[in-house]
C-alpha cells in the first residue's frame, strides 16, 4: 500500500480538523452518529488514500446520508481469493443492515460496517498489518447481530368434511286388489290407498303412475277395458285423498301382464289388481 504525499497528509488532517468542528445538519440516529464516530478515527489511523475515503464517508454520515458499505465487486485488482471472501462478507454484511441490524444495535451495525470497509481497503492497499486485525473486528461486530425470527403462520385447519347426504330411499310401490268382474274400491284396498297417498305426501312425490290389470276369465277385450276402469277407480281414490289428478298417469294392461301365471279362463284374485308406482 502506498502512502500520500506530504501534501495528501496535511489536506487529511485538514479534514480531520474540520470533522472536529463539524455540525450535524440533519436529525442524526444513532447509527449514523457511531457511523460519523468510526469513519473519523479510520481516518486518523494512516495517511493511506482509503482514509480520505474514510473522511468523506464520516462527513456524509454527519450530514444523515444513508452511507453504505463499499462494494467489492467494484474493486478490479483484489486477489481471486480475498475477493470471493470479501464478497461473501459484504452478502452477509448488507443481509444483517437490511434486517435492522442499525435499530436492533447501531454501535456495532457501525462497527461491522467500518470493520468491513477497513478489511476491503486493507486488501486492494497490500496493507497486511491491517487485513487480519479488520477482518476480526468485522467478525465480531456482524456476530452481535440477532436475526428477526420468522414467525410461521400457523397451518389453516382442515377442511371438515361433511358427510355425504344419505341416498333417498327408493320409492315403493303399492297393490290395490278388487273382486272378480268389479272395478269397486274395497275396504282393504282403500287402507292401501290412504298408505300410498300418505307416502308420497312425505316423500313429495308429484307423479304417480297407475297400471291397471285383470285375470284371464272372460275375453281379452272385456279384461282390457276393465283394467282401465280399475286404474281410473283407483286414480279418483287419490285425489279424494290429496294428490293432483294432474300428477296422476293411468294405464291397462288387461290380462297381458299377470302377477301370476295361469291358464285361459282360470279366475286368479291377485291377477286383478291396481299397481300402484312413484
Amino acid at each position: 500500500m502506498k502512502t500520500l504525499s506530504k501534501i495528501s497528509g496535511m489536506a487529511l488532517v485538514a479534514i480531520a480538523l474540520a470533522l472536529t468542528g463539524w455540525t450535524s445538519t440533519a436529525a442524526a440516529s444513532d447509527f449514523t452518529k457511531a457511523l460519523t464516530k468510526d469513519y473519523f478515527a479510520l481516518a486518523r489511523v494512516q495517511y493511506y488514500y482509503s482514509h480520505d475515503k474514510f473522511a468523506v464517508k464520516a462527513r456524509a454520515a454527519d450530514q444523515g446520508k444513508n452511507v453504505l458499505p463499499d462494494d467489492p465487486a467494484k474493486f478490479k485488482k483484489l486477489p481471486s481469493g480475498a475477493a470471493a471472501e470479501l464478497r461473501d462478507g459484504h452478502a452477509r454484511l448488507m443481509r444483517a443492515l437490511n434486517g435492522g441490524f442499525r435499530s436492533q444495535d447501531p454501535k456495532q451495525a457501525s462497527k461491522a460496517q467500518t470493520s468491513f470497509d477497513c478489511w476491503l481497503w486493507a486488501v486492494a492497499e497490500k496493507d497486511k498489518k491491517c487485513i487480519g486485525k479488520c477482518k476480526r473486528a468485522f467478525e465480531k461486530a456482524l456476530a452481535a447481530w440477532k436475526p428477526p425470527v420468522v414467525m410461521k403462520p400457523k397451518p389453516a385447519p382442515a377442511p371438515v368434511a361433511k358427510p355425504a347426504p344419505a341416498p333417498p330411499p327408493p320409492p315403493r310401490s303399492f297393490i290395490v286388489f278388487f273382486d272378480w268382474n268389479r272395478a269397486g274400491i274395497r275396504a282393504d284396498a282403500l287402507r292401501v290407498l290412504e298408505a300410498a297417498a300418505a307416502y308420497a305426501k312425505q316423500r313429495g312425490f308429484t307423479k304417480v303412475m297407475l297400471t291397471g290389470h285383470a285375470d284371464r276369465s272372460g275375453a281379452a277385450n272385456y279384461n282390457m277395458g276393465l283394467s282401465q276402469r280399475r286404474a281410473a277407480a283407483a286414480k279418483a281414490a287419490l285425489v279424494k285423498l290429496g294428490l293432483s289428478a294432474g300428477g296422476i298417469s293411468t294405464v291397462g294392461k288387461g290380462e297381458s301382464a299377470p302377477l301370476v301365471s295361469t291358464s285361459d279362463g282360470v279366475r286368479e284374485p291377485r291377477n286383478r289388481r291396481v299397481e300402484i308406482n312413484f
